[in-house]
């Protein structure tokens, strides 16, 4: 049990992704930004980035929400589904889908 086994930055990036299920917004944000310093994996580091953006967004925090954008690119701009969600919301402020009625 005290061995650690794979990429706990994946975990924490799981964990993220529970806490934005749930409305969460402080929670994801503390485990995206866990994920990114413990995860090796372009792939997660490169998503944490782009949901960071994206809750800064929410928050109203423009500028701190292109920055994470900007790194989204930096680590993982050659994976073409976070190059293209960087680059939506370095040309726009997210704006989480609206709800069906």
């Amino acid at each position: 049990m005290d061995k650690k086994i794979g990429d706990q930055g994946r975990a924490l990036f799981i964990l993220a992704e529970v806490a934005v299920a749930n409305k969460n917004r402080d929670g994801a944000q503390d485990n995206f930004q866990k994920a990114i310093e413990a995860s090796k994996d372009p792939k997660v580091v490169g998503w944490s980035h782009v949901y960071l953006g994206r809750i800064l967004d929410m928050k109203e925090d423009r500028e701190a929400a292109m920055q994470e954008y900007k790194e989204a690119l930096n680590t993982a701009g050659k994976l073409p589904e976070i190059k293209a969600a960087a680059e939506r919301g370095l040309q726009q402020a997210y704006e989480p889908p609206a709800k069906p009625q």
